[in-house]
Formats: C-alpha cells, sequence, structure tokens
C-alpha cells in the first residue's frame, strides 16, 4: 500500500488538469503555440479528456499499463516543461491547468518527474487501487484521501505561487 497515496495525488492532478483543458483549451493552445506548436482547440481538449479518464482509471484499477500511461503523461509535461525553459522562448503558461496563467518553473519539471517516477514504481509495485485500499480500511482509506487532497493541493499552490514569482521577475528584467 506504500503507492496508494501518491497515486490518490497523481490522479486528482491528471484529472483536475485534464478537467480544466476540456472546459478552457485557451491557456494550453497558447502554450503551444508560444512554444511553435500549432494545435486546434479541440485537439487539446481531446488529449485532456484522455487525461481525465487516465486519472480515474487511476483510482479504480491496479493495472500496470494504466499506470504506465499516467508516467508516460506526466514525464512528457516535465519534457514540455523542461524544454520550454531551456528554450528560451518566452512562454507565458506551462498549460496545465488551461485558462490560469502559470509560467513554466523547475518546480513544474521536478512536481511531474517525481509523479512520473512514483507512477513507475507503483506500476510495478502491484499495489491495489486506491479505492481497494479505502475500501479495505475505511478508517486509514480515510486519513490518506485526505492527506492526498492535501498534498494535490499544496502541489498545485507551489506551482501557482512560483509561477507567479517567476512572471514578476521576468516582468521586472524586461
Amino acid at each position: 500500500m506504500a503507492f496508494v497515496g501518491p497515486l490518490l495525488v497523481a490522479a486528482v492532478l491528471l484529472m483536475a488538469a485534464g478537467a480544466a483543458k476540456v472546459l478552457r483549451p485557451t491557456g494550453t493552445v497558447g502554450a503551444l503555440r508560444e512554444a511553435g506548436i500549432a494545435v486546434p482547440p479541440a485537439a487539446v481538449r481531446a488529449v485532456a479528456a484522455v487525461e481525465v479518464v487516465i486519472g480515474a482509471l487511476l483510482l479504480v484499477t491496479d493495472v500496470w499499463p494504466v499506470r504506465v500511461a499516467a508516467a508516460g503523461s506526466y514525464l512528457g509535461f516535465a519534457g514540455f516543461v523542461l524544454w520550454a525553459l531551456r528554450s528560451g522562448r518566452p512562454i507565458s503558461s506551462c498549460g496545465c491547468f488551461g485558462v490560469r496563467e502559470i509560467p513554466p518553473t523547475p518546480l513544474h519539471v521536478l512536481l511531474n518527474a517525481a509523479l512520473a517516477v512514483g507512477l513507475g514504481a507503483a506500476a510495478a509495485s502491484g499495489d491495489p487501487a486506491p479505492e481497494a485500499a479505502i475500501r479495505a480500511d475505511p478508517a486509514l482509506g480515510g486519513l490518506l484521501v485526505a492527506v492526498s487532497m492535501g498534498v494535490a493541493v499544496m502541489a498545485w499552490g507551489g506551482l501557482i505561487a512560483t509561477g507567479e514569482v517567476r512572471a514578476a521577475a521576468l516582468q521586472e528584467v524586461t
């Protein structure tokens, strides 16, 4: 059960980011355009819908392909943000939560890479799905859900805060 908490965090962040992009893909479309990649909103919505599905599946199934797909998603996010940071292009948003302008930061790379590694380890572990673990021990499961949601909210808040600091620093330079 070592990976149930990280699976919850990864699933919640993936579903939240995917849902935000399904509803409002313009931030992601803009981030990709700034990176030199022209993608229509419908394509962003389709990929975002897959994110939501993968996140939901992380909650209810323990099959390794789902965990590997989620790890691949996070690895892709980390790679895009790392490329954006190193490219020198003025990318105003990572596009990860749709409309909200969150400039890419090294924290994005770190969190996404950590989630990818954790999901890869979870795929190899054979740990139960969060839903099964919670059902098996509701008291511990409830505590685990509460802590995991707190971690997910702090991760999201950390991305926003570091992005806002970076945006302010970039404005001072120009």
